[in-house]
C-alpha cells in the first residue's frame, strides 16, 4: 500500500485498495471499510476496465464490498439491491468471475431476507439457512 501511495500511479492505487477494504470488512470494522471504499471509489473513474493490473476490476470489487457492508450489518434489502446493481455492470463489461462471486453474495442476502420476513425461529434467533437444511 505504501509503495503504491509513493508511486502516485492511479491504476496501481486502485488495484491495491480492495484488499484493504476487505480486511476492514472481515475484521468487523464496517465504518472504516465504508470510509475506505468511498475514498477509493472517489479516487478512480467509475470504469470497470480501469486498474485491472491484478486481473480483476478494482471498481467492481469495491462495489461488491460496498454491497457486503449492509449485509454484514443485517440490512439485507440494501445489500441485495447493491449486489444486483454490481452484477448487472459486471455482466455488461464481461467480468464473469466478479459477477459470479457477487451472485453468491446476493443469494445469501435474499435467503436471509426471506428467513427474516418469514420469522423462522430456531430458539433465540432466526434460523440460518444451513440450520434449516440440517433439520430437514
Amino acid at each position: 500500500m505504501r509503495i503504491a501511495d509513493k508511486t502516485g500511479d492511479a491504476a496501481l492505487l486502485a488495484a491495491v485498495r480492495p484488499p484493504l477494504v476487505r480486511a476492514h470488512l472481515l475484521a468487523g470494522r464496517l465504518r472504516e471499510a465504508l470510509a475506505l471504499s468511498e475514498q477509493a471509489l472517489a479516487a478512480m473513474p467509475a470504469d470497470p476496465g480501469f486498474g485491472t493490473l491484478l486481473g480483476y476490476s478494482p471498481y467492481l470489487h469495491l462495489e461488491q464490498l460496498r454491497a457486503n457492508l449492509p449485509a454484514f450489518a443485517g440490512r439485507w434489502p440494501e445489500a441485495a439491491s447493491g449486489f444486483e446493481r454490481m452484477i448487472a455492470v459486471a455482466r455488461e463489461h464481461g467480468h464473469q468471475t466478479l459477477a459470479a462471486s457477487a451472485s453468491s453474495d446476493c443469494a445469501r442476502s435474499w435467503t436471509y431476507l426471506r428467513l427474516r420476513d418469514e420469522r423462522v425461529n430456531t430458539g433465540s434467533s432466526w434460523a440460518k439457512p444451513w440450520l434449516l437444511l440440517r433439520s430437514s
